[in-house]
């Protein structure tokens, strides 16, 4: 068997995705609005339309706090990525950290940093509130308009 190479040769396999599958870190993190200190918002249009297997309820807000030191850029993109599959309607709040968040800056510094997420959670949180609030009084016009339909229609048999 001098001179053949009767080894068989399996293909790879590899957890990782291919690179068609999933947009590069780049890509994916482009989209999103940086809102300064590691705060990064993306915001989907109101209007997009998901397929009916995405019917499931969407969380009105997914806030993502990446753990400190092993948050590439590559890794955010994965789950962000996921995220905006599984809930393509739903906004994404990112909060990263640095080890200087743990060791160096106070606790005001801190805070002040994390003014920009704080204010799109408030934010996202009272239009959601204005759509259910919203909702909910269409759905009682409707009940109001039905109540007066039957009321009429009582009133009609009654003259009758």
């Amino acid at each position: 068997m001098t001179g053949t190479n009767t080894e068989m040769t399996t293909p790879s396999v590899s957890p990782r995705p291919k690179s068609d599958e999933t947009p590069g870190p780049a890509k994916a993190l482009s989209e999103f609005q940086n809102l300064g200190n590691g705060i990064l918002f993306f915001d989907p249009p109101q209007n997009h339309n998901h397929d009916d297997h995405h019917a499931q309820p969407q969380p009105q807000l997914i806030i993502l706090c990446t753990w400190l030191g092993g948050a590439t850029p590559r890794r955010i993109a994965k789950y962000t990525s996921g995220y905006r599959r599984l809930f393509p309607t739903s906004p994404i709040l990112v909060i990263r950290t640095v080890i200087a968040d743990f060791t160096v800056r106070s606790e005001q510094v801190i805070r002040k940093n994390l003014v920009p997420a704080r204010d799109v959670v408030r934010d996202v949180l009272s239009r959601s509130s204005t759509n259910n609030n919203n909702n909910n009084n269409n759905n009682n016009n409707n009940n109001n308009n039905n109540n007066n339909n039957n009321n009429n229609n009582n009133n009609n048999n009654n003259n009758n």
